[in-house]
């Protein structure tokens, strides 16, 4: 199913750079992790000067049921 989370540019940008990649790097090289994401949300229609953004979600669910003789 889709969902969407609604955030605030700042908060867009603190989930990205909460990601465990991003949190090992030294804080120079995230400092400019920080400033590409926003030059990217700077540069595109969608997100350009909006506080709240809106990220999609999609998520996948499946069911799985034990068979009696398995």
């Amino acid at each position: 199913f889709s969902h969407r989370s609604v955030t605030t540019r700042d908060g867009l940008v603190e989930r990205m750079l909460s990601s465990s990649v991003m949190t090992v790097l030294p804080e120079s090289e995230k400092a400019n992790v920080r400033e590409e994401i926003l030059r990217v949300l700077d540069s595109h229609d969608e997100t350009r000067g909006l506080e709240a953004i809106a990220v999609p979600y999609c998520t996948q669910v499946f069911w799985t049921v034990k068979l009696a003789n398995a």
